[in-house]
Formats: structure tokens, C-alpha cells, sequence
């Protein structure tokens, strides 16, 4: 038999049918503590997961408190279904492990299946021919120096790579920065550089 480790799989692999069963669980209110002071209900579940006071009052508004919190909590770094397993031993939630333990290994096999599928359907990150691009070489004069330099520009089948460019100058950097001509009334914080060549 196959031994899952819940530890490597993301808390972004819970399915929706287990979500909701968490919800079942812990939305009802339950005034009483467990023995290490946790709260036995989506409370409980928050405060191990580092929500603050005014963060569970704002999930509180909703219909479910318990499946806002696990939906903010799941797209933060280093979340694992093993970790979601530990908070809720440390609720005491051990109703919610036993009812819930065959959902949790079939959303961990479910969501490793399906990365081993992307892992084999991946094309390689280098080949050895590029097929869907061409080479077009442009010049550009750098005045301080007086030297032509050629910066080869990769364009595919977009056409706004047609479209006339025009040379930006910052002077700090030494750098001639290129740019569509629509986007030079832009501030230059929000600028789009295609590509820059830099002289020294």
C-alpha cells in the first residue's frame, strides 16, 4: 500500500467536496476550548494559520468563515494538506480526521497525478531549432560615445513589433531604452522597455 505524505502536497489540492465538509465541521460555533486552548471551530483553525482578530472578524461576514479562511490560507507559500491535518489535531478534531481522512488522500493522489501528467506533457525548456521567430537587427547610435551598436530584436507574429520605435535616453544609466511611440506620453515609471542597450 501506498504511503502518502500530506506534508508535500499544497493545501491548494483540497477539492471542493472536501472544502466543504471542512465547512460542515467547523462553521458551527463551539464555545468550548480544547485543552491547549484552541478553539474547535473555524476560530480555532485561524489562529494556527496566523490570522489576526480583525482578519477572522472580516471572514466572520460571510456565510462561511471556514471556507474564506482556508481559501486565504491556501495560496500562501509553504501550506501543505499534513499541515492542515496538524491544526486540526490540535483542535482536537479528531471526528474531522476520521470522516475526512479518505478525502484527503484522494485530493493528495488526485493533485500528484495530475502534476505527474504536466511533468510528462512539458516540451523541453531549450530545443535545438526555433521555428516561429525571425531576426530583425536594429541600429542605434549612442551620442556620448559616437559608436553604432546592433541589437538583434526577436520578433514573432505580434504586430506591434512593426510599429516605429523610438530611443528614450537615460543619461544615469548610460542606457538607450526602446519603446513603442504610443506609450512615450506615458509616465516613465509605466514605460514598457522591449529592450535595452547599454554602452560603456
Amino acid at each position: 500500500m501506498e504511503v502518502l505524505d500530506f506534508n508535500a502536497v499544497p493545501a491548494k489540492a483540497l477539492r471542493c467536496s472536501t472544502r466543504l465538509k471542512l465547512r460542515e465541521f467547523l462553521d458551527p460555533r463551539q464555545e468550548i476550548l480544547f485543552k491547549n486552548g484552541f478553539a474547535r471551530d473555524y476560530r480555532g483553525l485561524a489562529d494556527q494559520m496566523d490570522f489576526q482578530y480583525n482578519e477572522v472578524r472580516i471572514f466572520e461576514r460571510y456565510d462561511s468563515p471556514t471556507l474564506k479562511i482556508i481559501d486565504a490560507w491556501t495560496v500562501l507559500p509553504h501550506t501543505t494538506i499534513g499541515l492542515l491535518i496538524q491544526y486540526l489535531e490540535n483542535m482536537g478534531r479528531h471526528d474531522i480526521l476520521q470522516d475526512l481522512q479518505l478525502k484527503f488522500e484522494l485530493d493528495a493522489k488526485s493533485y500528484i497525478q495530475r502534476r505527474l501528467q504536466v511533468q510528462s506533457q512539458e516540451s523541453p525548456l531549450q530545443v535545438d531549432e526555433i521555428s516561429s521567430c525571425r531576426s530583425v537587427s536594429f541600429d542605434v547610435r549612442l551620442e556620448d560615445s559616437g559608436i553604432f551598436t546592433t541589437e538583434d530584436a526577436c520578433t514573432g507574429e505580434i504586430s506591434y513589433d512593426c510599429e516605429r520605435l523610438e530611443i528614450v535616453n537615460r543619461k544615469q544609466w548610460r542606457a538607450r531604452n526602446a519603446v513603442r511611440e504610443s506609450e512615450i506620453s506615458l509616465p516613465v515609471s509605466l514605460v514598457v522597455i522591449l529592450h535595452t542597450v547599454t554602452a560603456f
